[in-house]
């Protein structure tokens, strides 16, 4: 017991001893809460610039990480998507001969909403319903050629009254009259994409899409040596799957403002005033040079073929001039 007393001492004159005073004070310090807090604040920002240091790390991949942004998931509920692509074409030109592109870059990044997607594609002037309201012009168009005898007479109306105007062809028309769009093309009219076998798009996967279209533009491309940029959709049916792979695509989509229901056969001159009293500046026509249902007989075009003069002696009394839809873009920075 005697020894162990005179330990104790010693350590407490060690402790109070003047060589160990200042780092007794430092540790006394350290364990106050005013330095715990400092020290806590100081290791919370480094763990903070460690983390800003890895994600700038991860943004900034080589230049071999692909830059193409994610499928745009469908939002759009008044469409049925299918699970799986449909089934290859009868008579489609393969995939594989898609040639190099010299269309706009898509858009990126690309809403998901459809009115968003329209709201943007429009700001870019890629989604058109009509053109430069502050332009006294119209763009005539004809859907679903070519086909015979109708975009011939229709080709030959536009060349008497020096007319020039925008035609939206169906892949397997293209394929059967070749003939027909080299002549739309040779007279200086806009040949654009119409789809495949004129379906409603709205039904299709994007993979479905992508092909309806591209198979379209590149049988287009082969016919004419020129990439169409141009695309409506058939029956105007558009959603985000359609809109989404148009923007990929670098394609700019076209509806219309003023349509006269021609397919219905209603009447020459029922056709005629339609048009004419619906006209405005920047009007975008819907007329048609065939029929879009390629499984039956095509219904006879000749009620537009007549209407077609009146239309355009009409228009033209009244101002207008008469535009492809390529100087219709072009107008929209007058």
């Amino acid at each position: 017991m005697r020894s162990v007393n005179a330990v104790i001492p010693e350590k407490k004159v060690m402790l109070q001893s003047p060589a160990i005073k200042p780092a007794r004070n430092l540790y006394l310090q350290l364990l106050s809460p005013q330095s715990i807090s400092i020290i806590l604040s100081a290791l919370f920002c480094l763990l903070i610039s460690l983390l800003f240091f890895a994600r700038g790390t991860t943004q900034a991949l080589p230049a071999t990480v692909s830059s193409t942004p994610p499928a745009v998931i469908h939002t759009d509920p008044r469409a049925v998507i299918h699970a799986d692509p449909p089934a290859p074409l009868q008579g489609s030109p393969t995939t594989a001969a898609i040639v190099q592109r010299t269309l706009p870059a898509p858009i990126y990044p690309f809403p998901r909403d459809v009115r968003q997607q329209v709201g943007v594609l429009e700001r870019y002037h890629r989604f058109f319903f009509g053109g430069n309201p502050a332009q006294q012009e119209i763009a005539l168009t004809f859907d679903d050629g070519p086909y015979p005898p109708y975009t011939g007479e229709i080709l030959a109306v536009l060349k008497k009254y020096n007319v020039k105007a925008s035609f939206f062809d169906i892949g397997h028309h293209i394929a059967e009259h070749p003939e027909l769009v080299k002549q739309e093309f040779d007279e200086g009219h806009t040949v654009a994409i119409h789809s495949w076998n004129h379906v409603y798009l709205t039904g299709y996967s994007p993979a479905g899409v992508d092909e309806q279209i591209n198979n379209t533009s590149v049988l287009l491309k082969k016919t004419i040596g020129i990439q169409p940029k141009f695309f409506r959709p058939p029956y105007g049916a558009y959603n985000t799957t359609v809109l989404t792979e148009a923007n990929k695509l670098g394609l700019t989509t076209f509806l219309w403002n003023d349509v006269a229901s021609d397919w219905l056969r209603p009447g020459v001159t029922v056709i005629s005033s339609r048009i004419i009293n619906a006209a405005r500046n920047g009007s975008i026509v819907l007329l048609h040079d065939g029929d879009g249902d390629h499984y039956n007989a095509v219904a006879s075009r000749e009620q537009t073929v007549q209407a077609l003069p009146t239309i355009i002696i009409t228009l033209k009394a009244r101002g207008y001039r008469f535009v492809t839809l390529d100087q219709l873009v072009a107008d929209m920075h007058a």
